[in-house]
């Protein structure tokens, strides 16, 4: 259990350093680290808990950058570490919706809309 432990501390350290990248790997290398049998006991529910709070606040910076694609990826991976995680859901929401707009019936977004396309039409509104 200590190395879980050991890796949230870590992690901690480095997000109080601002190296958010950094701290998140800590805790993902972590994640994929434990043992099945681990994962669900309090230590590997934080590490479980922390990973998610790390894909809501990339999620979060990706959106706040346009960059909605990257947003709805880690925001669709935080909510598979925490179902319950508003913050993801709500960018979810956001910019999910945003990405379907002018999808086709079976695609979950519009492909059409890119990060490439987003780039730009972020540079036209600036």
């Amino acid at each position: 259990m200590r190395p879980l432990e050991n890796s949230l501390l870590q992690a901690e350290d480095a997000f109080r350093q601002g190296d958010s990248e950094k701290a998140c790997q800590i805790v993902y290398d972590s994640w994929i680290q434990t043992p099945e049998a681990l994962r669900e006991t309090p230590a590997g529910q934080k590490i479980r808990s922390r990973l998610s709070e790390f894909e809501a606040f990339f999620a979060d910076k990706a959106a706040q950058d346009f960059k909605w694609n990257k947003a709805r990826e880690y925001a669709l991976r935080s909510l598979q570490h925490d179902p319950g995680n508003e913050k993801a859901k709500k960018i979810l929401e956001k910019v999910g919706g945003d990405l379907r707009q002018g999808a086709v019936e079976g695609q979950d977004v519009n492909p059409a809309i890119s990060d490439k396309f987003l780039d730009k039409l972020n540079q036209v509104k600036t």
